[in-house]
């Protein structure tokens, strides 16, 4: 995969747009892979990077998180940005505010396997159930390798309800309602909101496939992290070359 420092021609068309929508996955994108949710918290320097970019006018930026809305707005906390939360079941910010009816309608239920999962999971060492609102993130990353099949395969067990589905990322399993919505949703939605931007994803995990999908040749993707297959059609290394790309457009945009 072509590694997007490298591709000049690339790089420079995309600093001579009048106008960018710069959509970013959260956790391993915008901030390292933390030991809990918790933890993935901005440093300051990327802070002021992320705050100054969103004051640019010719720039419109959006978190795009498999976390709940209230804690992506809660752990990012840049006022004037567009917020999805839950893969885009939730999606708030200049001119929008979503929620997605079927999501809503199964909260109840979610609850109620929120606490089976609770209770059958407590005797795993490591493992956190995390409740989303519109969703259940299952974290195991701190719990011992030999227990990782089991503990899927509880969550499994549990999950056996035709309303539900489960998507696996980096030490995560999600239970999602079984809705035709995903990132590359929320991403459509953000496009049509900013039409006449020039739509850009950063993404790091199997969740942010859809939304590389869902732009294909209409914009720029790039993936986060060790190259892999992917539909991204870029590459950057980590968190803080995804800093430096945001303070490029920035600071370009800043000299119109």
């Amino acid at each position: 995969m072509k590694h997007l420092f490298e591709e000049t021609r690339v790089l420079n068309s995309l600093l001579d747009k009048e106008k960018v929508l710069l959509m970013l996955d959260y956790d391993g994108t915008v901030v390292p892979i933390a030991k809990t949710p918790a933890q993935a918290v901005l440093s300051g320097t990327s802070r002021k990077i992320f705050e100054k970019a969103a004051g640019s006018p010719l720039l419109r930026l959006a978190f795009i998180s498999g976390r709940s809305l209230s804690e992506i707005k809660k752990m990012a906390a840049i006022d004037g940005i567009s917020y999805a939360g839950n893969h885009g079941l939730e999606i708030e910010g200049p001119g929008i505010s979503f929620v997605h009816k079927k999501a809503q309608a199964l909260s109840g239920e979610l609850r109620a396997l929120f606490g089976e999962l609770s209770k059958k999971l407590c005797d795993h060492k490591g493992v956190l159930v995390e409740d989303k609102d519109l969703s259940i993130s299952v974290h195991f990353r701190l719990a011992h390798p030999s227990c990782e099949k089991r503990i899927l395969s509880e969550v499994k067990d549990a999950v056996n309800n035709k309303k539900f589905r489960l998507s696996s990322g980096k030490k995560v399993v999600e239970i999602r309602p079984k809705i035709k919505w995903n990132k590359g949703n929320a991403a459509k939605v953000l496009m049509r909101r900013f039409k006449g931007y020039y739509p850009v994803y950063l993404g790091d995990d199997r969740t942010d496939e859809d939304a590389f999908s869902a732009i294909k040749k209409k914009g720029l993707t790039i993936f986060v992290g060790q190259p892999k297959k992917t539909l991204a059609a870029y590459c950057l290394k980590d968190h803080q070359e995804v800093r430096s790309l945001v303070k490029m457009i920035e600071q370009r945009n800043k000299k119109r």
